[in-house]
């Protein structure tokens, strides 16, 4: 996996991964905001029957593993990126390539 092909196309992939999970991460924390209102609502209202009461805790409940879980693969694979972008910083035909530059940016994006 020495040559700069190879490595080019490792940083693309991985660059890829983090930025889709970066976006997968953020969705979940809208949905969660999203659930938890219409919870509070639901209880500020007087819920009709408990089960949707339930049913909305059950929901909020499940967003927010889902945002664990993601977070946890965000965070591997940020790790990962991060090491291959250290590890071909002065590499011939990839430290100074696109691919190295948008792996760069998609681990800011992760930072932010």
């Amino acid at each position: 996996m020495s040559d700069g092909k190879s490595l080019r196309n490792q940083l693309r992939i991985k660059a890829g991964v983090v930025t889709r999970l970066s976006k997968e991460n953020g969705l979940y924390v809208q949905e969660a905001e999203q659930n938890q209102r219409k919870l509070d609502k639901l209880l500020a209202d007087g819920p009709e029957e408990e089960w949707d009461v339930k049913n909305a805790r059950r929901l909020v409940e499940e967003s927010n593993r889902m945002i664990a879980n993601t977070r946890a693969h965000l965070e591997k694979a940020a790790d990962d990126l991060r090491d291959l972008v250290a590890s071909t910083r002065g590499e011939e035909g990839v430290g100074n390539s696109e691919e190295w530059a948008n792996a760069d940016k998609a681990l800011e994006i992760v930072a932010s």
